[in-house]
């Protein structure tokens, strides 16, 4: 073996990936544990005094696992969607679930109109748990598929990518 597992990621990418989602996925839950938890009763007392350590951890591991989800992209979703794998149900619904919670979270830093960024909130929040339940259930549908092995009795494993070309440089024309 190569070094690169089923999910198309070597050992160290696939460990880092679960490190990036456990990091996100804490601070995002701490972060609504504390948005939900009752007001303190005093009106000059801190909300919660953790909270800004907890966003800024949240807003900070978000970079990586950004990264590494164009990552699995190229080398885990794309070419399983281009072989029609199996569980491409769960995939997908990952990929709109990524794709939610990335553009709600950038919106969430941007937007400045408290109704926005109440939506956005919103959606990040859904698509942020949806995440880590579809995640979950994505991972643990690898392993009830009969050790890897599809319906059809093909192995599970990613098929490889594409080469694609590349075009030698001709300078401007």
């Amino acid at each position: 073996m190569n070094g690169v597992r089923r999910s198309g990621l070597s050992l160290a990418e696939l460990v880092a990936f679960w490190l990036a989602q456990l990091l996100v996925g804490v601070t995002g839950v701490a972060l609504l544990v504390l948005r939900l938890s009752p007001p303190p009763e005093d009106a000059f007392a801190a909300v919660a005094p953790s909270f800004p350590f907890w966003q800024h951890a949240h807003v900070l591991a978000a970079p990586m696992l950004v990264f590494f989800l164009g990552l699995l992209w190229a080398r885990h979703a794309s070419p399983f969607l281009r072989a029609r794998r199996p569980r491409r149900l769960s995939g997908v619904a990952l990929l709109l679930l990524a794709l939610g919670m990335v553009a709600s979270g950038y919106g969430l830093q941007v937007s400045v109109e408290e109704a926005l960024r109440q939506a956005f909130r919103w959606l990040h929040t859904i698509a942020g748990l949806a995440w880590l339940a579809t995640a979950g259930l994505h991972l643990l549908g690898r392993r009830a598929t009969n050790g890897g092995q599809s319906a059809n009795g093909q192995n599970g494993a990613c098929p490889p990518a594409p080469k694609v070309p590349i075009l030698p440089y001709r300078g401007r024309s």
